[in-house]
């Protein structure tokens, strides 16, 4: 949104007004950001008991703008903002969104909130030998080597589950699904 590398970006005001704080950390971020922050996580956590799926997709706009500018500058560890930003990423905005049953909110400033899911897995040092036993017998020989790469066992996990209904046994692997929620630029 930035209109060159390191300028913050403006957000609309109809954004703005669901999470005014984040017009005062975009303008100074360095000086308030811990201060800020804790004041718009108070903010969300209003508009997320009684503000409904797209107030609460607007507000979620402006905290990944935020965390994004915080990144560009400060790199992926955003310490005390990425933990917010992933609480609302990963649980309070799949929930109200669920509870609403709505996979993703457009919003008419240009903006899509959606939610996806994604299966993780690994494979535990002690179940090495039988997780290499069971790849193989079930035709998935390619991903056994000196070690199993946890993307692409999460990867295949995700299309086994997908595709054929088949979920990896418990027994020897670890398996869970990760909310995630993603902001489009349209």
């Amino acid at each position: 949104m930035a209109k060159k590398k390191g300028d913050a970006p403006v957000l609309p005001p109809s954004i703005l007004s669901v999470a005014p704080t984040s017009g005062r950390l975009l303008g100074e971020i360095l000086p308030l950001l811990v201060d800020c922050l804790k004041l718009l996580e108070e903010e969300l956590d209003e508009v997320r008991k009684g503000g409904g799926a797209v107030k609460l997709a607007r507000a979620f706009v402006a905290l990944h703008q935020i965390k994004e500018t915080v990144n560009a500058i400060h790199g992926k560890d955003g310490g005390l903002l990425n933990k917010f930003h992933n609480r609302f990423k990963s649980i309070e905005v799949p929930a109200v969104f669920d509870g609403e049953d709505l996979p993703h909110v457009p919003l008419n400033e240009g903006f899509r909130v959606g939610l996806s899911t994604r299966i993780r897995a690994s494979l535990p040092a002690a179940n090495r030998q039988r997780g290499f036993e069971w790849l193989r017998a079930n035709g998935l020989p390619d991903l056994v080597q000196e070690t199993v790469n946890a993307e692409t066992l999460s990867s295949t996990a995700q299309l086994l589950m997908e595709e054929q209904n088949l979920e990896l046994p418990a027994d020897i692997f670890t398996t869970y699904e990760v909310r995630n929620t993603s902001v489009t630029k349209l």
